[in-house]
């Protein structure tokens, strides 16, 4: 298991689907699901949703990366859809966090 976390790591602008992830360890779709939420408890997909996310606060806070950008480094197509995520996530937008960083470290 600890091959995937850091498939997942090292490949979070990728796309990360369990059949991807079952590839990695060579199991089935179905049991890399099934094991790593017996695991962590969480499914897959809410892990890689969450450091993806983690990531996205990193590059936000030490790049001047464009939020468009930071969005497709870390795997989003559509940056509507990470801004609504992150907003989701975080309770705030990627935008304001950035701008509070600006600000704090002024």
């Amino acid at each position: 298991m600890i091959k995937i976390f850091e498939f997942i790591k090292d490949n979070l602008e990728a796309d990360l689907s369990n059949k991807q992830l079952a590839k990695v360890v060579g199991v089935s779709e179905d049991y890399v699901g099934q094991y790593f939420k017996m695991l962590t408890g969480i499914n897959p997909q809410d892990y890689i949703e969450y450091q993806r996310m983690e990531k996205a606060v990193v590059l936000l806070r030490t790049t001047k990366k464009s939020i468009q950008d930071v969005g497709k480094n870390i795997g989003y197509k559509d940056t509507a859809y990470f801004c609504r995520r992150f907003k989701m996530m975080f309770g705030i937008t990627a935008r304001k966090m950035r701008n509070r960083e600006l600000m704090i470290n002024s």
